[in-house]
């Protein structure tokens, strides 16, 4: 019998097939959310904000085609800055977002 558990365990393994890229020098793949993290309402707010312009992003370009002959923008990625002292969530936000959005994250110091 399908369950809602057996779903989610295997959106989880086809979302993991996604993430596991080669051409990344230094890849880290994210294993958990924006709602596993303890975050302010606003900042909460924000984070959706941009999950929503990724998702719309590889819509518009890739599906609807406005990506141009070769797509060439669907394949941009987000860069996003995020600053604060050591300990403050900095990598944990990065990857929630990575994994809301389905990319692997490419690590730079």
């Amino acid at each position: 019998m399908l369950t809602e558990a057996l779903l989610h365990q295997g959106a989880k393994l086809q979302l993991r097939g996604l993430l596991e890229m080669v051409d990344f020098e230094r890849r880290i793949i994210p294993t958990f959310g924006l709602r596993d993290l303890v975050l302010e309402e606003d900042m909460r707010d924000q984070l959706k904000m941009v999950v929503r312009t990724g998702k719309t992003h590889k819509l518009v370009t890739s599906q609807w085609g406005f990506g141009g002959p070769e797509n060439v923008a669907s394949e941009t990625g987000i860069s996003l800055l995020i600053c604060g002292p050591p300990g403050a969530g900095k990598t944990a936000i990065a990857k929630a977002l990575a994994y809301e959005l389905g990319q692997p994250i490419k690590a730079s110091k």
